[in-house]
């Protein structure tokens, strides 16, 4: 009998939840057809009530989608394109909120997917051009005081059918108004529009300040179709307009009073979650930043709602996720901090850095891709790949998973930004996909399984949880994601050949073309201790039933003055019992193995129980 973690390979293998036994990983079935091009992202986006839940997968320029239908086990779908004309990026992640989707790949616009499978852009860009003020319009006029002053811009608007519920609306960041200098004559102020920003606006608004007012507070002017030309100032005295206050945020910085605009563009995204009734997001173009939008509108983004990363390192955002009530953890390339809260413009001191705090030596995370919730029992965590190893946190301290894996004999450092780290809750596993050492390029992935349920937890040797791992798994993926169909939950991966697999399909054989070869073997046994000399009368391998199906019973013995003897045996895998290798050896070490190559065809379960040695010293009678 092995103890745990004894097995010095495990290849194409995987544990059962409150099962002991070493089972050969299912195969992979196609369950979309190829596609132009590489996914590189895949995402499973699921809706509340009626509606119709999809996987949704970036490939190249496009964004395309298909419902997915089982029968008898195996998934299928159809792509079909849903957003085309992207910049394409490399990886995808998605944040749900209100029963929409945000789709982020880094590169473009945040594309948000409503319920209705209908798409629209994640808030609206800021302004880019002044707008033009004449003196000409057909208002009766007013006059500004010489030496006063008074501030005009625009905003563009997406509204509703009914022409008046505004869905979406733009900011004035405050460089692209225009501000008159009163000379105590009646002017009759004409705003003339800007070449439009927005390809989705629909409407746009003019704004104004009153005599000597500041922008950003002011009120409408008023309102119009986005293709009309311009719109009339018809007050009759400067005092401040009467329409629809434009939209602010006001907040208390260092003692002072600050207002700013309030629906200002979200930022282009690799990474997002929901915290406190917020949009928490990175900011590619500007990396070390973490932006939140105001509560309950995702579309809101004000320049005061941002978290400032400025470490000592020449550090930028991989990863944010929340952790329950402990808060955003945010994975930095060389940090890991946690927000506790997000300041909002009721706080009497709107202090951002106050609420954050550095979790203390924790390493960061490699990619975008390479991280994801899960629990051991005791509540959420967040798993992460750093460049040393498997990471888990609870947003207060940290350990590594992985300390007694040979990270760098076994993932090739120079792709860690390949990475993808993916949970499979209904098998207890955490699934990485990574570049092993060797590989012919850096699509010549693998996988590693990390078992975590608590029938397969270890503890390392300074008393921290462990999970049993099982490596190299002949799964490679560009893309991985978790769906759930019926109420239970699986695995897809993207490809590189443009198909998306289902991964422990009820059969034997890789849709992809990999071999899947169950291949263990323990670590060196000593029987007799070391440097004692054994002799092995019987090996015994104790295996599942899989009529028809052969396997391979290893035994490799060692000794410090000959070379090792390599003994063999294909056995018959029909009967649940223990079949034993009838031949004599002897060396210092033992170390013993099983090996099953998988035929495409109906899916039979291989597993090894235990592996047994009879004993008989050297010089004495046998023994057991």
């Amino acid at each position: 009998m092995l103890g745990e973690g004894e097995l010095a390979i495990a290849k194409d293998a995987y544990y059962k939840p409150s099962n002991p036994a070493i089972w050969q990983i299912p195969g992979r079935s196609e369950a979309i057809a190829a596609s132009s091009g590489p996914v590189k992202g895949l995402r499973w986006l699921e809706y509340d009530g009626a509606s119709i839940d999809v996987v949704l997968g970036a490939v190249g320029t496009t964004y395309r989608e298909t419902v997915l239908t089982i029968t008898d086990g195996l998934i299928t779908g159809t792509f079909a394109d849903v957003v085309t004309g992207l910049l394409g990026g490399d990886t995808l992640d998605s944040v749900q909120y209100a029963n929409n989707h945000y789709l982020l790949n880094g590169v473009d616009r945040n594309r948000r997917r409503h319920s209705d499978g209908t798409f629209n852009f994640h808030g609206m860009l800021v302004n880019a051009e002044s707008p033009s003020v004449t003196d000409d319009g057909a208002g009766a006029g007013y006059t500004l005081a010489a030496g006063a002053t008074m501030t005009f811009w625009i905003e563009e608007q997406v509204r509703d059918t009914d022409n008046v519920t505004i869905l979406r609306r733009n900011a004035d960041d405050g460089d692209t108004t225009v501000v008159l200098t009163g000379t105590g004559a009646s002017i009759t102020p004409r705003i003339f529009k800007p070449g439009t920003v927005n390809s989705d606006a629909t409407h746009w608004e003019a704004y104004a300040t009153g005599a000597n007012g500041v922008h950003p507070a002011g009120a409408s002017l008023g309102e119009a179709v986005i293709g009309t030309a311009f719109i009339d100032d018809v007050r009759t005295s400067s005092a401040f307009p009467t329409g629809t206050l434009y939209p602010t945020v006001a907040v208390t910085l260092n003692g002072l009073l600050t207002t700013v605009a309030k629906f200002r563009q979200p930022p282009i995204a690799t990474t997002g979650d929901v915290f406190e009734n917020s949009l928490v997001l990175n900011d590619v173009d500007n990396p070390r930043r973490v932006a939140y939008s105001f509560t309950d509108q995702v579309d809101a983004f004000p320049a005061t709602h941002l978290f400032i990363f400025d470490t000592k390192e020449h550090d930028e955002v991989r990863v944010i996720r929340t952790l329950g009530e402990t808060g955003v953890v945010v994975l930095l390339r060389d940090s890991a901090w946690r927000i506790n809260t997000l300041p909002t413009p009721d706080d009497s001191a709107f202090s951002p850095e106050r609420v954050r705090s550095e979790i203390d030596g924790a390493y960061g995370c490699v990619g975008a891709m390479a991280a994801d919730t899960f629990s051991f029992g005791d509540g959420l965590r967040l798993a992460y790949v750093s460049p040393y190893g498997l990471v888990v946190t609870d947003g207060a301290r940290w350990d590594v998973l992985t300390d007694d894996v040979d990270w760098e004999a076994e993932v090739d450092t120079r792709f860690l930004n390949k990475i993808i780290l993916r949970n499979n809750p209904s098998k207890y596993r955490l699934e990485m996909v990574y570049v092993p050492v060797g590989a012919a390029s850096e699509t010549d992935t693998r996988t590693m399984l990390l078992h975590y349920h608590p029938s397969h937890a270890k503890q390392s040797a300074a008393g921290g949880l462990r999970a049993k791992v099982t490596w190299p798994v002949s799964r490679d993926a560009e893309a991985h994601t978790r769906i759930n169909l019926n109420g239970f939950d699986h695995m897809l991966s993207g490809h590189n050949d443009g198909k998306v697999y289902q991964n422990d399909a009820p059969q034997a054989g890789d849709d992809s073309g990999l071999t899947i070869e169950l291949d263990t073997l323990s670590g060196d046994i000593y029987a007799n201790f070391v440097g004692g000399h054994t002799r092995v009368k019987r090996t015994f391998v104790h295996h599942s039933a899989a009529i028809g199906e052969v396997g391979q019973l290893v035994a490799i013995s060692r000794g410090s003055k000959k070379p090792s003897q390599d003994i063999t045996k294909n056995i018959s895998l029909d009967l649940r019992e223990a079949t034993a290798l009838y031949r004599e050896y002897s060396g210092e070490a033992v170390s013993l193995g099983f090996r099953h190559r998988a035929i495409a065809g109906p899916f039979k379960e291989i597993g090894v129980n235990f592996f047994a040695l009879d004993l008989m010293p050297l010089g004495a009678a046998e023994t057991r």
